[in-house]
């Protein structure tokens, strides 16, 4: 069961903070996130390897390597908060203790493309400008980025998110789209 918490809160999550992407794209982000290995490392990360007891003759794991077990209980873990607390404290659990404190979606994002890092290479080979112009809207604790990205003096692609790096990203990846890169 708390696999598929995990997959409806990661994907309820992604809709909300990324509106304006395709499905592929929102489909992309979390298969990233979901994963067993993704969720492996991620227990690990926040410590429940050291909190399971196993009988280690019978199972073999070698220093630093990753075993399902670890991200089976963190599904495990994730569900059994739902089943206690329901569905609005796992939700802001997930939220506020894993997404914003363990999961670097910057990094997830340029795992596969650096939309950002393709632009200036074209600009770099076509000898032409790429730069960037950041709105922000939203309150201190919320904020919201707007960008535009400009190749010369033509606006190629627009990108929202909640920090600046996401909004250039989404920005880039749209204008790649256009240039055909």
């Amino acid at each position: 069961m708390g696999d598929a918490i995990i997959n409806f809160l990661v994907s309820e999550f992604l809709i909300n903070n990324f509106p304006d992407q395709n499905e592929g794209y929102l489909t992309k982000m979390k298969s990233e996130i979901v994963n067993r290995k993704f969720l492996n490392q991620l227990a690990i990360q926040i410590g429940i390897n050291t909190l399971l007891q196993y009988n280690k003759s019978s199972i073999k794991i070698k220093k630093g390597q990753n075993r399902d077990m670890y991200g089976n209980a963190f599904e495990a873990l994730i569900g059994a908060i739902y089943l206690d607390k329901g569905f609005r404290f796992t939700k802001n659990y997930f939220e506020k203790s894993i997404i914003n404190k363990w999961i670097d979606l910057e990094a997830i994002m340029s795992n596969d493309s650096n939309y950002k890092g393709l632009l200036f290479e074209f600009s770099q080979k076509e000898d032409t400008e790429v730069r960037f112009e950041i709105e922000e809207s939203g309150t201190k604790n919320n904020p919201s980025y707007h960008a535009t990205v400009f190749v010369g003096d033509e606006a190629m692609g627009k990108g929202k998110g909640s920090k600046k790096k996401i909004a250039e990203q989404i920005a880039s990846e749209e204008a790649c789209k256009k240039l055909n890169l």
